[in-house]
């Protein structure tokens, strides 16, 4: 029961950790012009665009997707189980 205990704990400390993470890597790109985001390998700009509503939303900086993000690996897996 313990051994399980402290399994469940690490995987939360890990979970947190990665979240955090996640967190100042966006805070880093926020307010980043489109030549220093473009330069910041952590970073990816977005150019405007509108939305089905009509409103346009500004171009901005924000975080680059993560290679090995549990989301695109659980799409992947997914994707795969179908074919």
């Amino acid at each position: 029961m313990r051994t399980h205990t402290t399994r469940v704990f690490l995987a939360a400390v890990v979970a947190a950790a990665s979240t955090l993470s996640a967190n100042v890597q966006a805070a880093a790109c926020k307010s980043l012009e489109q030549k220093a985001c473009s330069e910041a390998a952590s970073c990816t700009w977005v150019s405007s665009y509108e939305r089905s509503d009509g409103r346009t939303v500004k171009a901005y900086c924000r975080s680059a997707p993560r290679k090995n993000d549990a989301m695109n690996t659980v799409s992947s897996a997914a994707k795969k189980a179908s074919q």
